[in-house]
């Protein structure tokens, strides 16, 4: 309800499905009313990430290069980063449905608890610690659903009866700095300080599954091969722009734009093969090659049955 979690119910610009002929509240109103024949006490896992991937256009989602992240990658690599072992503030700029920010905290907790963190404790830092952005405000919604989902067993095994407010922002272009755009200004952002200021943080560790997609592909024009002028040659991809902002960061007409890995911080990304050979990624494998590199894992044997896109 409202009173646990307000910023679900705040406006956006999906408030249009208020208006109408009531078409689509009769529909939902028979969705919940099939969802109570079932007993969600003993499901895990992704589950809406799972739905997200199944039921929305699919032709969409990979012209904006948007791929679910399978639960066990996400899983190898925040133990590989040192995440599970040491917890400390983390951010996924392009978030999706969350199933980053869900496993941090879910790791974040155990860890914790497993030093002796009284529950409350736990999950009070485990919360702050984990941040998410997402440009698609509709995935960034149910990316908050999601980690609610997976806080409830916890919050009331430690008898909290308060949601901790989330940091997870949607309609914020990770790859902007500073200034408000005019997409922030339409979606009517809920605490845009707020997100701003997550998106201009640093963090020791950064993670994430970032969009798929060739930058003269965008319909929505962008100035991010101004901003990332070290990355963006030949057929570049939007990728590119991610790995670069945070070990290096931009430039901005308003000033620098701030790299979000801290100087002894660990990014961990799922990133397209292209990266390793294509001639437009050479600018990028270069800047790369200037830091230390821990683990290169290869997904692509496993790439259709991991990374869907229909």
């Amino acid at each position: 309800t409202k009173a646990l979690y307000a910023r679900l119910f705040e406006e956006s610009i999906f408030d249009w499905a208020h208006e109408g002929n009531d078409q689509l509240s009769r529909i939902l109103l028979r969705i919940f009313y099939r969802l109570n024949a079932f007993h969600f006490a003993q499901i895990t896992g992704d589950i809406l990430g799972n739905l997200y991937e199944r039921f929305l256009d699919p032709a969409s989602r990979k012209e904006m290069g948007e791929f679910y992240t399978p639960e066990f990658v996400v899983d190898y690599i925040l133990e590989a980063i040192g995440f599970k072992k040491e917890p400390g503030a983390i951010l996924d700029p392009a978030c999706g449905s969350g199933t980053f920010l869900f496993r941090a905290i879910e790791l974040a907790i155990q860890s914790f608890r497993e030093k002796g963190i009284h529950y409350r404790d736990a999950i009070e830092q485990a919360v702050k610690l984990v941040h998410g952005l997402d440009v698609n405000i509709f995935a960034a919604f149910i990316a908050q659903l999601q980690v609610i989902w997976h806080l409830f067993p916890h919050l009331r095994a430690a008898g909290v009866t308060q949601i901790p407010e989330l940091k997870i922002y949607g309609g914020l272009d990770s790859l902007e700095s500073g200034i408000p755009t005019t997409l922030e200004h339409y979606l009517r952002i809920p605490r845009e300080d707020s997100a701003r200021t997550i998106r201009d943080a640093r963090y020791r560790y950064v993670v994430g599954n970032p969009p798929y997609i060739r930058a003269e592909r965008l319909k929505v024009p962008t100035r991010w091969s101004e901003y990332y002028k070290k990355v963006a040659t030949g057929k570049k991809d939007v990728s590119y722009y991610f790995l670069c902002r945070t070990i290096e960061g931009g430039d901005h007409p308003t000033g620098a734009i701030p790299p979000w890995l801290e100087d002894d911080g660990k990014m961990s990304y799922i990133v397209s093969f292209g990266l390793a050979d294509s001639k437009a990624a050479l600018a990028l494998r270069r800047l790369l090659l200037q830091y230390r590199m821990l683990e290169l894992v290869d997904l692509e044997p496993l790439s259709n049955e991991v990374f869907t896109s229909g």
